[in-house]
Protein backbone atom coordinates (compact mmCIF):
# COMPACT_ATOMS: atom_id res chain seq x y z
CA UNK A 1 0.00 0.00 0.00
CA UNK A 2 3.05 2.30 0.59
CA UNK A 3 4.53 1.97 -2.57
CA UNK A 4 1.91 1.72 -4.86
CA UNK A 5 1.12 5.81 -5.49
CA UNK A 6 5.02 5.28 -6.75
CA UNK A 7 4.35 3.27 -9.58
CA UNK A 8 6.02 4.59 -12.95
CA UNK A 9 4.71 4.98 -16.24
CA UNK A 10 8.49 4.21 -17.18
CA UNK A 11 11.62 3.10 -14.91
CA UNK A 12 13.16 6.38 -15.26
CA UNK A 13 10.51 8.15 -13.71
CA UNK A 14 10.70 6.14 -10.30
CA UNK A 15 10.58 8.54 -7.44
CA UNK A 16 13.16 6.70 -5.29
CA UNK A 17 13.37 9.82 -2.90
CA UNK A 18 9.95 9.52 -2.44
CA UNK A 19 9.98 5.94 -2.26
CA UNK A 20 12.88 6.01 0.52
CA UNK A 21 11.50 8.56 2.62
CA UNK A 22 7.54 7.39 2.87
CA UNK A 23 9.22 3.66 3.84
CA UNK A 24 11.51 5.53 6.44
CA UNK A 25 8.40 7.97 7.64
CA UNK A 26 6.47 4.00 8.22
CA UNK A 27 9.47 2.74 10.30
CA UNK A 28 9.75 6.14 12.40
CA UNK A 29 5.78 6.24 12.81
CA UNK A 30 5.40 2.68 13.95
CA UNK A 31 8.77 2.66 16.32
CA UNK A 32 7.64 6.22 17.82
CA UNK A 33 4.23 4.22 18.48
CA UNK A 34 5.69 1.03 19.74
CA UNK A 35 7.42 3.09 22.11
CA UNK A 36 4.82 5.28 23.20
CA UNK A 37 2.32 2.20 24.10
CA UNK A 38 4.87 -0.19 25.15
CA UNK A 39 7.83 1.06 26.95
CA UNK A 40 7.08 3.50 30.17
CA UNK A 41 9.30 5.32 32.63
CA UNK A 42 12.96 6.26 31.95
CA UNK A 43 13.24 3.65 29.48
CA UNK A 44 10.82 5.73 27.06
CA UNK A 45 12.54 8.84 27.80
CA UNK A 46 15.69 7.70 26.78
CA UNK A 47 14.32 5.54 23.57
CA UNK A 48 12.75 8.42 22.40
CA UNK A 49 15.83 10.84 23.29
CA UNK A 50 17.77 8.83 21.14
CA UNK A 51 15.20 8.62 18.33
CA UNK A 52 14.51 11.93 18.00
CA UNK A 53 18.36 13.28 18.42
CA UNK A 54 19.22 11.13 15.26
CA UNK A 55 15.69 12.20 13.21
CA UNK A 56 16.42 15.60 14.14
CA UNK A 57 20.29 15.45 12.80
CA UNK A 58 18.84 13.70 10.33
CA UNK A 59 16.77 16.02 9.08
CA UNK A 60 19.24 18.91 9.31
CA UNK A 61 21.59 17.45 7.20
CA UNK A 62 19.10 16.66 4.59
CA UNK A 63 18.22 20.51 4.69
CA UNK A 64 21.66 21.19 4.38
CA UNK A 65 22.59 19.05 1.35
CA UNK A 66 18.87 19.32 -0.53
CA UNK A 67 20.03 23.62 -0.61
CA UNK A 68 23.70 23.18 -0.86
CA UNK A 69 24.28 20.40 -3.02
CA UNK A 70 20.72 19.97 -5.38
CA UNK A 71 19.77 23.52 -4.88
CA UNK A 72 16.11 22.20 -4.02
CA UNK A 73 12.86 23.95 -3.47
CA UNK A 74 11.47 24.48 -0.27
CA UNK A 75 8.69 22.11 -1.35
CA UNK A 76 10.92 19.39 -2.25
CA UNK A 77 12.79 19.54 0.92
CA UNK A 78 9.64 19.83 3.25
CA UNK A 79 8.81 16.38 1.30
CA UNK A 80 11.81 14.70 2.04
CA UNK A 81 12.01 15.32 6.05
CA UNK A 82 11.52 12.31 8.23
CA UNK A 83 8.78 12.83 10.53
CA UNK A 84 8.88 12.27 14.83
CA UNK A 85 11.63 14.81 15.44
CA UNK A 86 11.55 17.41 18.23
CA UNK A 87 12.06 20.01 16.27
CA UNK A 88 8.88 22.17 15.86
CA UNK A 89 7.46 22.69 12.79
CA UNK A 90 7.58 26.63 12.98
CA UNK A 91 11.31 25.62 13.36
CA UNK A 92 11.88 23.22 11.07
CA UNK A 93 9.81 26.34 8.35
CA UNK A 94 12.84 28.64 9.45
CA UNK A 95 15.05 26.11 8.48
CA UNK A 96 13.80 24.90 5.33
CA UNK A 97 13.13 28.53 4.43
CA UNK A 98 16.93 29.94 5.52
CA UNK A 99 18.20 31.78 2.36
CA UNK A 100 21.37 29.25 2.40
CA UNK A 101 23.46 27.23 4.38
CA UNK A 102 25.27 29.43 6.20
CA UNK A 103 21.65 30.60 7.57
CA UNK A 104 20.93 27.11 8.07
CA UNK A 105 23.82 26.70 10.78
CA UNK A 106 23.12 30.13 12.50
CA UNK A 107 19.48 28.88 13.21
CA UNK A 108 20.26 25.68 13.89
CA UNK A 109 22.78 26.73 16.34
CA UNK A 110 20.19 28.83 18.51
CA UNK A 111 19.24 25.36 19.83
CA UNK A 112 20.87 23.69 22.66
CA UNK A 113 20.41 20.41 20.42
CA UNK A 114 21.79 22.58 17.46
CA UNK A 115 24.77 23.71 19.30
CA UNK A 116 25.85 20.54 20.07
CA UNK A 117 25.08 19.00 16.46
CA UNK A 118 26.83 21.81 14.52
CA UNK A 119 30.33 21.67 16.79
CA UNK A 120 30.79 18.30 15.87
CA UNK A 121 33.89 18.37 13.66
CA UNK A 122 32.97 16.15 10.21
CA UNK A 123 34.84 16.01 6.91
CA UNK A 124 31.45 14.95 5.18
CA UNK A 125 28.15 16.30 6.61
CA UNK A 126 26.66 13.05 5.92
CA UNK A 127 28.88 11.84 9.08
CA UNK A 128 27.62 14.14 11.25
CA UNK A 129 24.07 11.76 12.03
CA UNK A 130 26.47 9.02 12.42
CA UNK A 131 29.04 10.95 15.21
CA UNK A 132 25.32 12.02 16.88
CA UNK A 133 24.55 8.36 16.82
CA UNK A 134 27.68 7.54 18.64
CA UNK A 135 27.82 10.50 20.92
CA UNK A 136 24.30 9.43 22.07
CA UNK A 137 25.13 5.35 22.16
CA UNK A 138 27.62 5.45 24.05
CA UNK A 139 26.15 7.58 26.45
CA UNK A 140 23.28 5.23 26.98
CA UNK A 141 25.41 2.38 27.19
CA UNK A 142 27.34 3.60 29.72
CA UNK A 143 24.66 5.32 31.93
CA UNK A 144 21.52 3.57 31.24
CA UNK A 145 20.27 0.50 33.43
CA UNK A 146 17.74 -0.27 30.73
CA UNK A 147 18.66 -3.09 28.18
CA UNK A 148 15.92 -1.87 25.90
CA UNK A 149 17.61 1.46 25.31
CA UNK A 150 21.29 -0.35 25.87
CA UNK A 151 20.24 -2.81 23.13
CA UNK A 152 19.35 -0.29 20.92
CA UNK A 153 22.21 1.99 21.61
CA UNK A 154 24.30 -1.06 20.66
CA UNK A 155 22.21 -1.66 17.42
CA UNK A 156 22.49 2.21 16.69
CA UNK A 157 26.67 1.29 16.83
CA UNK A 158 26.38 -2.03 14.99
CA UNK A 159 24.59 -0.05 12.19
CA UNK A 160 28.13 2.62 12.02
CA UNK A 161 30.28 -0.26 11.59
CA UNK A 162 28.33 -1.63 9.24
CA UNK A 163 28.61 1.29 7.09
CA UNK A 164 32.24 1.93 7.87
CA UNK A 165 32.79 -1.93 6.75
CA UNK A 166 30.87 -0.44 3.21
CA UNK A 167 33.01 2.05 2.96
CA UNK A 168 36.16 -0.15 2.98
CA UNK A 169 35.24 -2.40 1.01
CA UNK A 170 33.84 0.16 -1.84
CA UNK A 171 36.99 2.16 -1.50
CA UNK A 172 39.13 -0.76 -1.80
CA UNK A 173 37.17 -1.90 -4.64
CA UNK A 174 37.26 1.55 -6.21
CA UNK A 175 41.14 2.46 -5.65
CA UNK A 176 40.61 5.12 -3.48
CA UNK A 177 43.37 6.41 -1.56
CA UNK A 178 43.87 4.66 1.92
CA UNK A 179 43.69 8.49 3.69
CA UNK A 180 40.33 9.30 1.56
CA UNK A 181 38.93 5.84 3.08
CA UNK A 182 40.27 6.92 6.70
CA UNK A 183 38.08 9.92 6.19
CA UNK A 184 34.57 8.47 4.77
CA UNK A 185 34.75 5.99 8.20
CA UNK A 186 32.96 7.93 11.24
CA UNK A 187 34.44 6.92 14.82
Amino acid sequence: ALLKPFKPEKLEDLDLTGLENVMYSELYTELFENIEKNIKGRARKELLDMLTSFIDTKNFVRIIRMKKYYHSSNEEIYKALLPCGSMSTRFIQSLVEANDVNDVFKIMRQTSAGKRICDVPYVYIDELTNKIKIQKSKKYMRFSVNASVILFAYMFLLDIEISNIINIIEGIRYNIPNSEIKKMLTF
